[in-house]
């Protein structure tokens, strides 16, 4: 995990407060990221058609952050390069 000081603070606080090592908080925090790279992984994009894509979950909600997402166009794209 890249970070400043300021979140090393926050995670020694954190990992103070719950009385919990501050390797538990990193991992919780890096538990999201981590599921989310390994679901994304794990679709077989270059073998899928495009009706196969469009119904499949692609969509990943951060609340309060982001939502990440594949696009129709990144998928057409990845597909034209295998070939």
């Amino acid at each position: 995990m890249i970070r400043d000081n300021r979140i090393d603070k926050l995670v020694s606080q954190v990992a103070t407060e719950f009385n919990v090592s501050e390797k538990e908080i990193e991992d919780i925090v890096d538990a999201e990221g981590y599921f989310i790279r390994k679901t994304i992984q794990a679709i077989p994009y270059k073998e899928m058609s495009l009706e196969e894509y469009r119904n499949t979950k692609k969509n990943f909600n951060l609340p309060g952050l982001c939502k990440l997402y594949t696009s129709e166009r990144g998928f057409i794209n990845i597909n034209k390069l295998g070939e």
